[in-house]
């Protein structure tokens, strides 16, 4: 028997992109694969890289939800011409013999036994989401892992109440993977606040996706029964940013279409949505105010309305999707590295 799920991939810039890391959770009918070793993605040119890892199980065993990693390609608007099969003669474990790919805790991944399904720090099934990393190399078809290279670049966030600031260093990654290799984190920060997540890394790309969860631990008031920002239980923050240490010519694209300029040291601030109803009440803080300080973004003394921005020092790049749509947010460039601001500093407290 034979089972084609059809991959389209989306750019909002066509361009040419060649081998690039996608991460995509594929359902399952009940009954139809038992093994993930038997999923196959085959692209316009043939067999391409695939890894696998089953999320969760139907009550008879069969896989519900499994997630895939492979590597696309482009030379317009989107990726087609992939599809992922189901073989029941095919086991890609027995093409070539391989120990079991593990994460950064020596943990494996795409194990066979049933799994519960992902959760986040706070309870709620993870989606399953994928990614957009621009200005990746052609991968090799690999059976084998590959090792994530040496002289990363360190990562920490940095997390900033109105009393104390802390810089989390994240873990750097170790093992290998055909495609991707996660490595978990979780850190007790300022006012007890939990930040948890996942550092992907993609070896044959040399890029690497963060994903952020910050919790609130405390019990929440609602005082006549009203969500209000700032009841009891809640804590303010001032700050949270991804920091990048890098160093190198500085650059940056703000919007999409847009070539990459001279950089030196500065930052694009997206304040508000950029569009015409940007004051709207909708955004009341705690104090009943709409905090937004002007329209769209500034880019040092540039003013714009919807940034989609990608900044680089050397080789080194740092770049968040729907920037502009979770406003506020900033992306900073000086001589030591790259932060962006997913609460930006020096915002009213959030």
């Amino acid at each position: 028997m034979s089972v084609e799920v059809e991959l389209t991939g989306w750019s909002a810039e066509p361009c040419e992109r060649r081998g690039e890391p996608v991460t995509v959770g594929v359902p399952w009918p009940r009954g139809v694969l038992h093994d993930d070793a038997h999923l196959a993605c085959i692209g316009p040119d043939g067999d391409v890289p695939l890894q696998t890892e089953v999320l969760e199980r139907w009550p008879d065993g069969s896989v519900r939800w499994v997630l895939c990693d492979t590597l696309l390609s482009t030379t317009g608007n989107g990726a087609t011409g992939y599809r992922l099969m189901v073989k029941s003669d095919l086991s890609r474990g027995d093409l070539t013999p391989q120990p079991p790919l593990r994460n950064g805790e020596g943990e494996p991944v795409g194990d066979l036994t049933p799994q519960p399904p992902l959760r986040n720090g706070e309870g709620e099934q993870e989606g399953i989401g994928g990614g957009r990393i621009s200005g990746v190399t052609p991968s090799p078809l690999r059976r084998g892992g590959r090792g994530v290279r040496s002289g990363l670049p360190k990562l920490s966030v940095v997390l900033k109440d109105n009393r104390d600031t802390q810089t989390i260093e994240l873990p750097d990654p170790s093992g290998e993977a055909l495609i991707r290799l996660r490595t978990p984190f979780r850190a007790h920060t300022v006012s007890g606040l939990i930040l948890s997540g996942f550092r992907d890394d993609f070896p044959g790309a040399n890029a690497a996706r963060i994903q952020l969860t910050i919790t609130n631990p405390k019990v929440a008031d609602h005082p006549g029964g009203n969500w209000d920002l700032g009841n009891g239980g809640a804590i303010d923050t001032r700050e949270l940013s991804i920091r990048i240490d890098a160093t190198g010519p500085r650059a940056i694209s703000p919007e999409r279409g847009r070539p990459f300029r001279n950089f030196t040291n500065g930052q694009l601030h997206q304040a508000s949505s950029g569009g015409e109803n940007w004051q709207s009440e909708t955004h009341l803080d705690k104090n009943r105010q709409v905090p937004m300080p002007f329209r769209g973004y500034r880019l040092n003394d540039e003013a714009g309305l919807r940034a989609t921005p990608i900044v680089t020092a050397g080789d080194v790049g740092i770049a968040m999707e729907q920037f502009w749509e979770n406003f506020p947010k900033s992306i900073a460039a000086d001589d030591t590295g790259l932060t962006l601001g997913l609460f930006p500093p020096g915002e009213t407290e959030l």
